[in-house]
């Protein structure tokens, strides 16, 4: 900056000298006094020449001094517009670009090669070559074998276990094919080692895939790995190469279905943020249990007073991340007019069973089957994704054509009340003691040798009770008063007993006798059960403690005689 102003003074000098020669008009009224004459020593000082024109005042104009530029501003590189093509995941990361098949590819902690793969007829030659026993591949569907070359890469001393359990295959049907989805002996060598770091072991692993089936690809997803970013793709046809549809970012959730009382329509399409779902088929009572009677001659009848049904439900994967999602009948609870929440029963389920893992636009047909009472009505279908606990994700189907439920209005007239709040003011048997979401009263109790037989006929393998203790079975009614349409569980976790002895005891690791205390209950929902509990020998003055498990407060706490 110093520079510039030198210059400019500069200019302004030779300027104001050029003015002032040649000049003969009277002298201005001011004289610059940059362009005054001074004189030298001795001398005398001479009047300045006279000027006929105002002095030129100094200018930045651009003819007369340099331009002075701005400061240049950054350039912004425009914008990327929707046009710009997504980046392409890194090779073996993604269905889309997977490694190539036959080659030596590194994932973690392990190298791999796939050496050869039969599939359909040839398949099926070997596999019924390994075992007279295996079984075709169901209607639709053919084998395919996978031969794997692995070698142990752990940067460790351990020893580490591999099989065609830490393989799948994929393809066009968006379907992750697991190993045991084919219950086959598989031929030899199969694929099943355990290996040091560096030591190597080759075998077959055997799949269903759909027939005809193309772009296959092998998935890597080590068992027992929790890390999310170590699975890998490797193509086992030429070329493999699988998108996520792009019709899949259009669809958007449902707003209906969010409660009992507008559940989506039968037949119609439930629509979440990851599933699309439909009910295809209803079984129930004695055909249904002629369903499950084939699907497995073990599987035991409803229970007393209950009833089968089937529902064979289409479902679809609708997310947008390139990852496969499961869904199975655990994801699924009925409930109806009886507003008890049924769980699955403990049953092998017909084939084929709603149990699958699939990536986005994957579709799948499967059976999923539920207990409810013998002419329940309003039945309607609750679906939860597993691990899944916020209430607000509940989304329900209706099974009935029609079927509506609504929390009953005069839930809100009952009130709690203070009996058996205190534990040496207990309720007696006779009487019901009320929460803000429970009522609860005992219908019976048995104790001691009567009560170690319940105990034992409802399983072989219950233990007797603890040296110094005696079991107590209960029968306790439950009545589900809360006002707000949530279905909450009750159990005989939420018992305890205490005595004469002042000691409170816990709740003994056995089955309880059917029907047992653990029942999932929306509003007005009621239910009567058995619990075993234990209690000191000979211990008197017996009370039973409720104290809701989830419920973190006293408020709810209630203690109840068991003795006359």
């Amino acid at each position: 900056m110093k520079r510039h102003a030198l210059f400019i003074i500069a200019i302004v000098l030779v300027l104001a000298t050029l003015s002032c020669g040649g000049s003969t008009e009277e002298t201005p009224e001011k004289v610059d006094p940059i362009t005054a004459t001074v004189a030298a020593p001795g001398e005398s000082v001479t009047e300045p020449p006279q000027v006929t024109q105002p002095i030129v005042e100094p200018t930045t104009s651009p003819t007369t001094a340099p331009t002075i530029p701005p400061p240049i501003a950054p350039t912004i590189p425009p914008t990327a517009t929707p046009t710009i093509a997504p980046t392409i995941a890194p090779m073996g990361f993604s269905r889309s670009n997977p490694f190539p098949g036959t080659e030596v590819v590194s994932v973690p902690n392990w190298d791999v090669q796939v050496l050869e793969t039969k599939r359909g007829a040839d398949a099926w030659t070997d596999i019924q070559a390994a075992n007279s026993y295996n079984e075709p591949a169901p209607e639709g569907m053919e084998y395919l074998m996978v031969k794997i070359h692995v070698k142990c890469t752990y940067n460790d001393s351990d020893e580490h276990s591999i099989s065609g359990y830490d393989f799948y295959v994929t393809g066009d049907k968006a379907i992750l094919y697991t190993t045991g989805m084919a219950s086959v002996v598989k031929p030899e060598p199969e694929l099943d080692a355990t290996l040091f770091s560096g030591g190597e072991t080759e075998g077959w692993s055997v799949y269903l895939v759909g027939q005809g089936e193309g772009n296959l690809i092998l998935v890597f997803d080590e068992s027992w790995s929790f890390d999310e970013d170590a699975k890998r793709y490797i193509a086992l046809d030429p070329g493999a190469s699988i998108n996520i549809p792009s019709d899949l970012n259009a669809i958007a959730a449902s707003e209906t279905g969010m409660h009992r009382s507008s559940p989506i329509p039968f037949n119609e399409k439930l629509v979440t943020e990851d599933w699309e779902m439909t009910i295809l088929e209803v079984v129930r009572g004695e055909a249904a249990w002629n369903l499950v009677l084939e699907a497995n001659r073990y599987n035991e009848p409803p229970a007393d007073g209950y009833e089968y049904i089937a529902l064979k439900l289409q479902v679809r994967n609708i997310g947008t991340v390139d990852d496969s999602s499961s869904i199975d009948g655990y994801s699924f609870n009925i409930t109806g007019s009886s507003n008890i929440l049924h769980d699955l029963p403990s049953i092998v389920e017909p084939e084929p069973a709603l149990d699958i893992d699939l990536y986005p636009g994957g579709e799948y047909d499967g059976w999923v089957v539920f207990q409810s009472i013998i002419g329940e009505t309003n039945l309607m279908l609750a679906f939860q994704e597993s691990w899944t606990f916020d209430d607000d994700e509940v989304r329900y189907l209706a099974v009935d054509e029609g079927a509506s439920l609504e929390v009953p209005t005069d839930l809100i007239n009952i009130a709690s009340t203070d009996i058996g709040k205190e534990r040496n003011n207990p309720a007696s048997m006779s009487e019901k003691v009320t929460t803000d979401n429970w009522e609860i009263s005992i219908v019976e109790v048995i104790r001691g040798d009567e009560a170690w037989n319940m105990a034992l006929a409802a399983n072989q393998y219950n233990d007797p009770p603890e040296d110094g203790f005696e079991y107590i079975a209960v029968k306790a009614y439950v009545h589900n008063i809360s006002t707000e349409d949530v279905a909450t569980n009750v159990s005989d976790f939420d018992f305890n007993t205490t005595g004469s002895d002042g000691v409170l005891h816990d709740v003994p690791s056995v089955v309880d006798p059917d029907p047992a205390f653990n029942v999932t209950l929306y509003p007005d929902g009621e239910y009567e059960g058995w619990m075993i509990l234990q209690v000191g020998v000979g211990e008197t003055e017996i009370k039973i403690v409720f104290d809701p498990l989830f419920e973190f407060s006293d408020e709810s706490k209630r203690f109840i005689s068991l003795e006359p």
